[in-house]
């Protein structure tokens, strides 16, 4: 739930930066005219890093909502009653962490801190109503 939580304001974040270092690179367009400086500046400013960065945080942002309708699904709207279901318990944990360490997403502390109260009572809420 934090996860999910947090990378969805940390994807938002993401998306601003590409567009900012976009339309840095498009001024950069209109004003310089050297084609080798434009070269260097548009390899400096629009490098490959935010953009793989920006494409993992969203594919990152997106798989951890799945898991959590997923997991909301299984625990709160089914329950867990059955066998079978505590092996999907294991594979959920699997994937997750998976998917952490996949795509490398570390998330903000300095998010997590601001949001930690509001978000610990939305928690409450929903371990309430888990049903196992």
């Amino acid at each position: 739930f934090f996860t999910k939580e947090i990378s969805e304001r940390m994807f938002w974040r993401a998306v601003v930066k590409v567009l900012v270092v976009a339309i840095i690179l498009i001024i950069f367009f209109r004003v310089i005219t050297d084609n080798s400086v434009l070269l260097i500046v548009a390899q400096t400013v629009f490098s490959t890093i935010v953009i793989e960065d920006a494409i993992r945080m969203i594919i990152f942002t997106q798989r951890i909502k799945v898991l959590f309708e997923e997991a909301y699904h299984e625990l709160i709207t089914v329950g867990i009653s059955k066998s079978s279901q505590r092996i999907w318990l294991k594979y959920f944990c699997v994937e997750y962490e998976s998917l952490k360490a996949h795509y490398r997403i570390h998330l903000s502390e300095s998010l997590f801190h601001k949001l930690d109260p509001m978000l610990s009572e939305e928690w409450k809420e929903i371990y309430k109503q888990i049903k196992m």
